[in-house]
């Protein structure tokens, strides 16, 4: 009798370390099976080119704030386009094929739409969305894989669509302004100005272009008149951003020009940063 139950005990402890097993696989299977179509987690990705389809490239990368423009030029990124360009990057397959076992053209990857190039190691190439699911197919090394369509805005969007409307990139540092003869800058712990100027205070001018936020950024017109150059120095990261400082007496407030990128930023009166005036004569 004593036997009988010390064997029941035994089966039963082992029907209980074999379910414990089975579930344990299937716990690792499903993670391996929701792994991201990249193999990157979003917090492993630092850096992301973007390149649509017949037109220049351009790359992004992490700062400890937030992520940047890195080229054509540095300037800064527009949150959701952040979060989508690092979402897609590290999106899950919800669908997968052999690249054998698809025709790349009948699913608009023959001429991919947009790429993007994760870490300088990763390609992830976008066609078309399916029919059916509304999800979009991805070709990654050999496979083609299905992924969620909302983050696919961003993926293709021209840059003016993702530059954001402030002037600095999250986690910058700005340590001089430069707008014609005037220059503000950061020096034993305090802003200074130099150039003839009239009652201004350094620190709000500090504080106004370091906080500077367009209420539009759009794409400039390669025919706008050259502007009053502005060049802000960065030290986190060492950049100098150029701007054109442009006044249209047809319109109110004030227009800045990057020309490396090809983007305008607005700025109405009410939210123009303040430019120094000179003293009078």
């Amino acid at each position: 009798m004593t036997l009988t139950l010390a064997r029941r005990r035994l089966n039963l402890a082992l029907s209980v370390l074999a379910l414990v097993l089975a579930l344990l696989l299937a716990v690792s299977l499903e993670t391996d099976r929701r792994r991201s179509v990249s193999g990157l987690e979003p917090a492993e990705i630092r850096e992301i080119t973007v390149t649509r389809l017949g037109e220049p490239p351009y790359t992004l990368k992490r700062l400890p704030g937030g992520w940047y423009l890195s080229a054509p030029g540095v300037a800064a990124v527009a949150r959701h386009a952040q979060n989508d360009l690092v979402a897609a990057g590290a999106a899950l397959s919800k669908g997968e094929h052999r690249l054998s076992e698809l025709d790349e053209a009948a699913v608009g990857l023959s001429e991919p739409r947009a790429v993007l190039r994760l870490n300088d190691t990763i390609n992830l190439e976008f066609g078309d969305r399916a029919a059916l699911s509304g999800l979009r197919y991805v070709h990654v090394g050999e496979h083609i894989h299905l992924v969620d369509d909302r983050h696919y805005h961003s993926v293709n969007q021209a840059l003016e669509g993702i530059v954001a409307g402030h002037l600095l990139p999250d986690g910058s540092e700005m340590v001089s302004l430069t707008i014609g003869p005037w220059r503000l800058y950061w020096s034993n712990g305090e802003w200074l100005l130099d150039g003839a100027l009239a009652d201004q205070s350094a620190e709000a001018l500090a504080r106004g272009w370091s906080g500077a936020e367009a209420s539009v950024v759009g794409k400039l017109n390669p025919k706008a008149p050259s502007g009053e150059p502005v060049r802000i120095t960065l030290a986190v990261p060492e950049r100098t951003l150029e701007f054109e400082l442009i006044r249209s007496p047809q319109s109110d407030g004030l227009f800045l020009a990057r020309r490396d990128l090809g983007v305008a930023y607005h700025f109405p009166p009410e939210r123009a940063p303040t430019v120094p005036t000179p003293t009078s004569p």
